[in-house]
């Protein structure tokens, strides 16, 4: 259910915003986890598979969404690093955290107690959405032709941008309408 639904859940997110798309998403695993996690542990298996399809629809309104989120939060000029950094760390410490966390939550709480770990997961992943959204529109603008969203971020270097710790040859420093055919320009 998360693949099938991610491109259904982006074009939303285009639609009404990231911002409310992945909140639906956040809500959705803090409602319903607790209550489809004991849907899974009964044993019905068809029960079970709706049970986890519809936390993989609640993931999806919460991921898809967010690849761009990530995107249009950053600065251009940090966000590679800032992406890479945030994302990462996230990931190492809530995914390598959370099967120890599950366990000693089953083994001192009860066996449904993964429903409530995710439901702290996602009131912690709705507070750092309201924190860092306020900064995702600093600096996009929106290019709407025809009634569809062309641009929603501005590109990130103009094209005679030069890193200054990459040298250049001469040919590439020339001007982009010159043409090198043969050794002559053009």
């Amino acid at each position: 259910s998360v693949c099938l639904l991610f491109p259904i859940a982006g074009h939303l997110s285009d639609t009404y915003g990231r911002l409310f798309i992945m909140t639906i998403g956040g809500i959705s695993m803090m409602v319903l986890s607790p209550i489809l996690i004991v849907v899974v542990g009964q044993g019905n298996s068809a029960a079970a598979f709706f049970a986890q399809s519809t936390l993989g629809i609640a993931l999806s309104f919460w991921g898809s969404p967010m690849c761009a989120w990530l995107v249009e939060s950053f600065d251009p000029a940090s966000r590679l690093t800032s992406v890479a950094i945030g994302y990462n760390i996230a990931q190492a410490l809530v995914g390598g955290a959370t099967p120890a966390l599950a366990t000693l939550s089953v083994d001192n709480l009860g066996p449904y107690s993964p429903g409530l770990l995710l439901t702290v997961f996602a009131i912690i992943s709705l507070i750092g959405l309201r924190c860092v959204a306020p900064h995702a529109t600093i600096n996009q603008e929106k290019t709407v032709k025809d009634g569809i969203l062309v641009s929603s971020v501005p590109p990130a270097r103009p094209s005679s941008y030069e890193h200054p710790a990459i040298p250049r040859d001469d040919a590439s420093k020339r001007n982009n309408n010159e043409f090198i055919v043969n050794g002559e320009m053009l």
